[in-house]
């Protein structure tokens, strides 16, 4: 996927907010001051290629976003059958409900959401486009399906959208939003549902 690039400055910026959030900090009271503190830089220099904390907030969602997609694609690439391919978009899927990063849950649990919204609306463009790139990702998996004779063709290609967002989005919200680690086995019991569920939908 092409991404935008970033200066190396911005980069250790990003990297130094997220770092704060995975250490535990609470958004809300985080400082630009000690963004610059957790990146190695002055604060002064974070204003350089910044105007406000939320503006970083906003710019170190869109670069994580774009690091994880890519990460995801390059992992679900190392597997050859439509079967892998899927429970390898699956596991990365359940990985990310336990990370403290996650794009959504950032937003919705800031106090300054409406700054941080009129910020992203700068990048909407580049959230459209990491959505279509996944998309198209799992529209790869699924002809990869159809070509093993596992599922098949579907002329309706909204409705094929729709089963694969909402058997991934069932997944991700597999937790009921209780603060739990599953058991490898649970999951394996988890994906393995949700692969019966992909399958019968697109029979």
């Amino acid at each position: 996927m092409k991404n935008k690039v970033y200066s190396n400055k911005e980069i250790l910026i990003f990297e130094g907010f997220i770092k704060l959030i995975d250490s535990g900090a609470n958004i809300n009271n985080i400082r630009v001051s000690d963004i610059a503190v957790s990146a190695g830089i002055g604060k002064g220099t974070v204003y350089e290629y910044f105007k406000s904390k939320e503006e970083i907030i906003a710019k170190s969602l869109l670069y994580n976003m774009q690091i994880e997609i890519d990460s995801i694609v390059d992992d679900i690439k190392n597997y050859n059958t439509f079967e892998e391919k899927c429970f390898t978009i699956f596991q990365n899927l359940m990985d990310g409900m336990n990370k403290k990063f996650p794009f959504f849950q950032v937003l919705l649990t800031s106090k300054e959401f409406q700054q941080i919204f009129n910020c992203l609306n700068d990048g909407v463009q580049e959230i459209i486009d990491c959505r279509m790139y996944i998309l198209s990702t799992m529209r790869e998996v699924l002809d990869l399906g159809v070509k093993e004779k596992i599922i098949n063709v579907q002329d309706d290609k909204e409705y094929e959208e729709a089963v694969i967002l909402s058997v991934t989005m069932g997944l991700s919200n597999t937790n009921n939003g209780a603060c739990k680690v599953m058991s490898i086995e649970e999951m394996d019991r988890k994906k393995d549902f949700a692969y019966r569920m992909l399958v019968k939908s697109l029979n």
